[in-house]
């Protein structure tokens, strides 16, 4: 467990939720914030919660939201630590399998926030025309994932550049730089605020992480920025030429994948 959490809680149990034993109707208030994506079988933790969850207790559960991860961030909807990807639907169906229902909905926008109540009587519902369309949807982001690295060699300088930098180290730029081949084995530089990454290697790459004051000693001329807000407000006229992944990610939903012969 997180070292604070440990500070601040009067019981800290130690285990893996997916296997860890915990006293039956014992918790009137189980949360999973941003939790259940990572479980290989979240339908079995749930069912070892009911059994731990008071008859009147809630389990409260926050989870990355399908329907806006394909419009919005479709290269974080591929995560290699995420085992599962939901909408507020298919967490219903899980929830009712294991005997919980939807006592409340606080949020359907970048995620799917929720609270659930046990109820034998509930019964799972599995809305064809929804799972149609959840299948339509992954299906269309792994194609938009697949046409990445040619949008970026046929529609940006990013592989040309000299001194080739990225702005951001964290996790979406990582899974972002999975998509690319020839930007990724060019990248030279990266920078960002965060000390924790600073002195790291950026996954795939032989960059390391450092300090955005150390962008003026670089002659950079072409860099990849997380979004137009970072570009502006941190990284401004520090590279020469700033493309943004989130100006990729729109291009290319209204752009057909075309062929071409980049590495």
């Amino acid at each position: 467990p997180n070292e604070d959490i440990c500070k601040i809680a009067d019981n800290v149990i130690k285990g893996n939720f997916e296997t860890i034993v915990l006293p039956e109707k014992n918790f009137d208030v189980i949360c999973g914030f941003l939790i259940y994506e990572h479980f290989v079988n979240p339908l079995q933790v749930t069912k070892q919660i009911v059994k731990s969850l008071s008859d009147d207790g809630y389990l409260i559960v926050e989870v990355p939201n399908l329907h806006w991860l394909h419009s919005d961030l479709p290269h974080y909807m591929v995560f290699h630590q995420h085992q599962s990807i939901f909408t507020l639907g298919t967490l219903n169906y899980m929830m009712a399998t294991a005997g919980l229902k939807c006592a409340s909905v606080f949020s359907e926008n970048h995620v799917v926030y929720a609270a659930f109540q046990k109820d034998d009587t509930v019964q799972p519902i599995a809305k064809k025309e929804e799972m149609a369309t959840n299948i339509k949807k992954v299906l269309e982001t792994g194609e938009l994932l697949d046409s990445i690295n040619d949008y970026i060699c046929n529609h940006t300088p990013l592989n040309e550049a000299k001194n080739s930098s990225i702005y951001g180290a964290g996790g979406s730029m990582s899974l972002f730089l999975a998509y690319t081949n020839k930007f990724r084995s060019k990248l030279k530089f990266a920078f960002d605020i965060d000390k924790r990454k600073q002195g790291k290697y950026v996954p795939g790459t032989k960059a390391v992480v450092m300090a955005p004051e150390e962008m003026d000693n670089h002659k950079l001329d072409v860099g990849l920025v997380i979004s137009e807000q970072l570009s502006e407000i941190a990284v401004k006229n520090k590279i020469k030429k700033k493309i943004t992944i989130t100006a990729i990610i729109t291009n290319l939903l209204y752009l057909n994948k075309g062929s071409s012969n980049c590495d």
